[in-house]
């Protein structure tokens, strides 16, 4: 009986001690992943992510939790390269939309619709299918530029960007969209806006 109360007196000693040492020697345990994810983002040091662990049976696994971290951190900074941690799971695709800073001109559903707004992403979109492109029915100019990035992401034959020379913002989305269709990651190169360029070349070496 004494052998028993000692050795449960060490196993608790030891589970009081063991995530104790972890803290002292830099470990996040038990640490809340978005709290994690905000100092990093203030620090500009990611690795703090991978330093969660999840110490006990209750909560989400530590990998769950650092792959939050990463997630949280890179929506937060705005760094694409922060997804590459992730890539390339679905979290990962998901986390290169989180990191960047501003939205699509036009937002593409591959081989189905692309839909575009007029004057803020708060408005309803406006929207043509895969046929209406086709058709040349789009009449608004904006509408035209979007149908073309639509169908070049499918069409085999259309894989030209050079209409939307001097035209950043179109520019980009159409080369990023070229680059992913033929996986060629030079073609992300010519992307102006770096954020853009960083999340198209993480995109094609993935694809």
């Amino acid at each position: 009986m004494k052998w028993l109360l000692i050795l449960t007196g060490l196993i608790v000693l030891l589970l009081i001690l063991v995530p104790l040492f972890m803290i002292l020697v830099g470990y996040k345990v038990n640490n809340d992943s978005g709290e994690v994810a905000e100092i990093a983002a203030r620090e500009g040091n990611i690795e703090l992510c991978d330093k969660i662990i999840n110490y006990g049976i209750f909560g989400p696994p530590s990998d769950e939790s650092r792959m939050h971290c990463v997630y949280r951190y890179a929506s937060l900074t705005k760094d694409p390269s922060a997804c590459d941690l992730l890539m390339p799971s679905s979290y990962g695709w998901s986390c290169l939309g989180a990191a960047r800073k501003k939205g699509e001109i036009c937002s593409i559903n591959y081989n189905k619709y692309v839909e575009w707004w007029i004057e803020s992403v708060y408005e309803d979109p406006q929207k043509a299918t895969m046929e209406e492109c086709k058709q040349d029915s789009v009449k608004s100019e904006k509408g035209e530029k979007c149908c073309h990035i639509l169908l070049l992401t499918s069409e085999e034959d259309i894989n030209d960007c050079s209409r939307f020379k001097g035209d950043d913002p179109f520019n980009d989305l159409c080369l990023a969209q070229l680059a992913s269709k033929i996986k060629d990651v030079s073609i992300c190169n010519g992307i102006v806006n770096d954020n853009a360029r960083e999340i198209c070349e993480i995109s094609v070496k993935y694809k």
